[in-house]
């Protein structure tokens, strides 16, 4: 079983691709960062989109499913691409008085 270690959402510094969704996400884009010790130190970048999906899971067993292009279309097929999403947290801060 792996052990995390690190488990944090940060402001990305270099592109990114989603684990679940296989999205591009540019620099500058927040995103969920883990870093694991399965078979060596692995570091991965899920969308929020998607790690809102993810978090709500009781478990790894819910996720029946290897994530490919088509079965993450299908299920993810929601997720703001990147511009799509800074642009709504523009917004957000907006509203919200923090430009």
């Amino acid at each position: 079983m792996a052990r995390i270690i690190t488990d944090k959402t940060v402001k990305i510094r270099k592109p990114h691709k989603c684990l679940m969704c296989s999205s591009d996400y540019p620099a500058g884009t927040e995103m969920h960062h883990q870093v694991h010790d399965s078979d060596g130190f692995k570091s991965t970048y899920t969308c929020l989109s998607c790690w809102e999906i993810v978090s709500k899971m009781k478990s790894d067993t819910e996720l029946t499913f290897k994530p490919t292009t088509e079965t993450v279309e299908a299920r993810f097929d929601y997720c703001l691409k990147p511009e799509e999403y800074l642009a709504l947290k523009r917004e957000e801060r907006k509203s919200n008085g923090n430009l």
